[in-house]
């Protein structure tokens, strides 16, 4: 194994990055206190990112661990001085590691009984701001989990989809 490692290591120096585009860093949005991964830029307007997220035990009581795939569509841009700001849409797959999260592994409740709760789907909108003279972006997203959005189809008198919506603040750096 350590071999393995190794070789990896001294041929990674050589290798280029032809399949990854950009470098995310991401603060909260469901998927970790802190998220980080790369992406690729299929076309003008659509691009992914697979992300791996983390929230310290001293956050929420215990580690949580995700691994997120998240899809970008831009839909409108807008020049203004210096600024390039585009709005976008996407949609977050991701994946809560850790048997607790996975309520069809339980054996005290009947099959099938409760969905699969460590995987989630959010749809999301988000806004990136970019200096015309500068590659990196600064970005803001609110979405909300398909959970919510559910529990909203089925009582919408009884729950306000603003209170769970959830807001992330990010860095995209393009190579």
């Amino acid at each position: 194994m350590r071999l393995f490692i190794l070789s990896l290591f001294i041929f990674s120096f050589n290798a280029s990055a032809r399949y990854v585009d950009q470098m995310k860093l991401q603060h909260a949005g469901e998927i970790g206190y802190i998220a980080f991964g790369l992406g690729k830029v299929i076309s003008k307007n659509y691009s992914f990112d697979i992300l791996y997220g983390y929230v310290p035990a001293d956050i929420a009581g215990n580690e949580i661990e995700t691994y997120s795939f998240k899809n970008d569509y831009k839909v409108y841009r807008y020049e203004k001085l210096k600024y390039l700001s585009t709005l976008y849409i996407g949609i977050n797959f991701y994946h809560v590691i850790g048997l607790k999260y996975q309520t069809s592994r339980f054996g005290s409740y009947p099959r099938n009984y409760y969905r699969m709760s460590s995987i989630r789907v959010m749809p999301y909108l988000g806004l990136s701001v970019t200096l015309k003279n500068k590659k990196d972006d600064l970005f803001l997203e609110s979405g909300v989990n398909d959970v919510w959005l559910v529990n909203y189809y089925n009582n919408p008198d009884e729950i306000n989809l603003s209170d769970y919506a959830s807001l992330a603040l990010g860095w995209k750096h393009p190579f």
